[in-house]
């Protein structure tokens, strides 16, 4: 499906159809190290106003124009599955101005990042079957971010629609085992009864001419930064056994 053997394809749990899987590395780990090694105002806050520390790191970061002031950071490849290794984490392009580049910068990075990789799995899958996709379906916990869910939506340059059920994986099994003591005629039916749509993001016209730019700048990056990990100069943040 794919002659550089980049993107992973498996068989998937509705019959006769196929998954095109391309993975994103540790997001939700790196979302965590930064919370937890930098962000301890916001959890003592969080804890005392009974809120999630990442609400309140969300919305100082709204306030850090997009495309962070030029600022990337390196965390998880594009998918190659054949040659599967990440670059050692890595953020550039900032200066010595707290005004500008203060932790929420270095945070909104982390969420932009992700995004741009998601940007470049797309235009994989795009190579691999020759079509693009109209919309978004972004589920998992980082959908509980309204900041994340708008950058992903100006990042791709299409709408991104959030389920009410963030848990997606889960919500997916029951479906299925729905399916298989007869609760529903079929799979299909089983997603049409129980998924309900909490908010769609459309995306920022301005805001995509910078992730564009942004995107290209990333690629360059990542790919100096991922020959220094084949040159041995730096750590990977993981890389596949036996490479």
């Amino acid at each position: 499906t794919d002659p550089q053997c980049r993107v992973r394809v498996n068989c998937h749990a509705v019959p006769g159809v196929w998954q095109y899987e391309a993975l994103a590395f540790k997001p939700g780990l790196v979302m965590r190290w930064f919370r937890d090694g930098f962000c301890q105002y916001e959890k003592e806050k969080a804890a005392v106003e009974g809120t999630d520390p990442y609400n309140l790191m969300n919305k100082e970061a709204e306030r850090i124009p997009a495309g962070s002031y030029g600022m990337v950071c390196a965390f998880s490849d594009i998918m190659n599955f054949i040659n599967w290794k990440h670059a050692a984490p890595t953020f550039t392009n900032f200066e010595l101005d707290p005004t500008k580049f203060n932790r929420y910068t270095f945070y909104r990075a982390i969420l932009e990042n992700t995004a741009l990789l998601v940007k470049g799995h797309m235009e994989l899958v795009k190579e691999a079957t020759g079509n693009m996709p109209s919309e978004i379906i972004f589920a998992g916990g980082a959908s509980k971010s309204p900041l994340w869910s708008q950058i992903l939506a100006d990042v791709l340059g299409m709408p991104v629609r959030v389920p009410v059920v963030k848990e997606a994986t889960a919500l997916g099994a029951a479906i299925i085992a729905g399916y298989g003591v007869g609760l529903y005629s079929s799979i299909e039916e089983g997603a049409k009864r129980t998924v309900k749509w909490d908010k769609v993001f459309t995306p920022n016209t301005d805001n995509r001419k910078v992730y564009d730019d942004l995107y290209e700048t990333w690629k360059k990056v990542y790919a100096a930064q991922l020959k220094l990990v084949n040159d041995g100069v730096t750590k990977p943040m993981w890389v596949a056994p036996g490479l």
